[in-house]
């Protein structure tokens, strides 16, 4: 007969499990979710599956689906998109955190995140940045105290966080060399390897359908969008991994920054009502095979052009 032991983690939902077979603990839910890998992904791949962000003229953009697997059951209502407040001089200041990975996990990082910002005075463009590489090494360490064995190696430690890993990307503005203006901000952070990643070209993507958002994003220029324009293209990349990747569904969310006017002195994280993404998507479904069509003259405009080239070459 086999059984198995539950010890109190750090953490009320959370507990380390123990098997009659294992080297060491699993980290699961009070209700039996583990935090690991299901069996039906490839080990690594998050079951929280896709979250975009990039910055354009008119802001900071980020988009996510919605779905959380538990065990074999999908929940398409998890939010993945969050607001965390840092005290500035006379005013607080908002910053965006998204979430892509294990949702308990997540939740506790962002939990101690919150702590920290209302302690912390936003008086430098890189405190959000500091703040978070030091939750992170709390949640590692005190993981890490609860599953440690005697003979575990960097190489053991390692892999646990790997199988275990949740990752972040972290948007803002700061004010730049004069008063009036601000300049955006945008990171990743993994619980795995704990420092910040900037976002290369100003866009930043996690979870299982990056390949394919990565893909739909290379051929937009994000540069010279409005707000308005880019609240409508992070819809559009979300839908369109969507539609293409079974373990990316639910309700698609989207929140931002709009990049601050003249004398406007702080910027405010906008969250798109639940309407308006609703009536975005339909018109884009409605829409698309007006792009189709259009992508299709440019094909052939490029066809054209190649057969001319050739034609004078010879």
């Amino acid at each position: 007969m086999h059984h198995t032991i539950d010890k109190p983690s750090p953490w009320p939902h959370l507990v380390f499990r123990y098997g009659p077979d294992s080297y060491r603990p699993r980290l699961v839910r009070k209700d039996g979710y583990p935090l690991e890998s299901r069996p039906n992904i490839l080990p690594g791949k998050p079951p929280v599956t896709i979250v975009v962000g990039f910055i354009s003229k008119g802001g900071i953009a980020f988009g996510s689906d919605s779905q959380m697997t538990k065990d074999s059951t999908k929940v398409l209502n998890s939010q993945k998109i969050f607001t965390i407040k840092f005290p500035c001089p006379g005013m607080t200041s908002e910053v965006l955190l998204a979430q892509s990975g294990f949702a308990d996990i997540g939740a506790i990082v962002i939990d101690k995140l919150q702590t920290i910002a209302h302690k912390t005075k936003f008086d430098s463009w890189d405190v959000p940045i500091k703040a978070m590489k030091q939750v992170l090494r709390e949640v590692r360490r005190e993981l890490w105290e609860n599953i440690t064995m005697p003979n575990d190696t960097e190489e053991d430690r390692q892999k646990f966080f790997i199988r275990n890993n949740t990752s972040f990307l972290l948007g803002y503005y700061f004010t730049g060399d004069k008063p009036t203006t601000f300049v955006p901000h945008l990171y990743s952070f993994d619980l795995a390897m704990g420092h910040e990643i900037k976002a290369k070209n100003g866009v930043g993507i996690l979870g299982s359908g990056g390949e394919l958002a990565e893909f739909v994003m290379r051929s937009i220029d994000f540069s010279e969008f409005g707000f308005a324009q880019a609240s409508v293209a992070a819809i559009y990349i979300i839908e369109q991994v969507k539609e293409s990747n079974l373990y990316c569904s639910g309700r698609t969310q989207m929140s931002g920054i709009m990049a601050p006017a003249y004398k406007v002195r702080l910027p405010l994280v906008t969250e798109l009502p639940r309407k308006r993404i609703e009536d975005t998507i339909e018109l884009l479904s409605e829409r698309e095979a007006n792009l189709r069509t259009a992508f299709k003259r440019e094909i052939d405009e490029v066809i054209s052009e190649v057969v001319k080239k050739q034609k004078k070459s010879q």
